[in-house]
């Protein structure tokens, strides 16, 4: 078509995901791979009111990096802006709430289609609605997450004035900057026998064993 589209993801279609390998134009050995999960929103949503729906999405809990969209089209529209930024208030207490998110792990409120926010009439109150409801969730979480940070993009502007990818660099570079979560060691529950369960356990404990 005449504008740059990207079908909706399905709520049928489960859990997908896309491996991305970076590495800087200077040292092409220097590799960074990323794994970005993604699913229908109506998963995450009905997770909100029922936590023990989080048990189905597994990837919030291992992720190092959880990123929570809101619609820039959404958010300037009068009559879905609130109940737009409710439901982001909503959803990162419920992720915490239920101890699906821990303080390892890094928050990220991205806010999309910041060119369609710009073109709105009342642009300046979108934006302060939604700094208001970022603030709300940085005063009340802050010291229950390993960061939280807030990123505006515009991946494709379709009147052009905003760049390709317009806000993306920076949300990358954050993706590879940002530190991984101190490794989580889980002890064996029970004596081991087996010679291989001996050397792992040893790998473990930082020590050595003879099989």
């Amino acid at each position: 078509g005449r504008f740059p589209e990207t079908p909706r993801t399905s709520l049928s279609e489960g859990l997908k995901c896309y491996h991305l390998a970076t590495a800087p134009l200077s040292n092409s050995n220097e590799r960074f791979d990323l794994l970005l999960c993604d699913r229908a929103g109506e998963s995450y949503r009905e997770a909100i009111n029922r936590t023990d729906e989080f048990r189905r999405l597994p990837e919030l809990s291992l992720a190092r990096i959880v990123a929570v969209l809101i619609d820039g089209e959404r958010l300037s529209n009068l009559e879905e802006r609130h109940r737009t930024l409710d439901t982001t208030r909503h959803f990162v207490r419920a992720m915490l709430d239920s101890e699906t998110l821990n303080k390892d792990q890094h928050l990220q409120i991205i806010l999309t289609k910041q060119d369609t926010v710009d073109r709105a009439q009342d642009s300046k109150e979108v934006i302060s609605a939604l700094s208001t409801a970022v603030d709300d969730i940085k005063n009340a979480y802050d010291d229950r997450l390993a960061s939280i940070t807030d990123f505006k993009i515009s991946a494709r502007d379709p009147k052009r004035i905003y760049s390709p990818a317009f806000g993306c660099d920076s949300l990358l570079t954050s993706w590879i900057d940002l530190p991984n979560p101190v490794p989580y060691i889980v002890r064996p529950s029970k004596e081991v026998f087996a010679p291989f369960d001996r050397l792992a356990n040893a790998v473990i404990s930082g020590g050595y064993v003879d099989i």
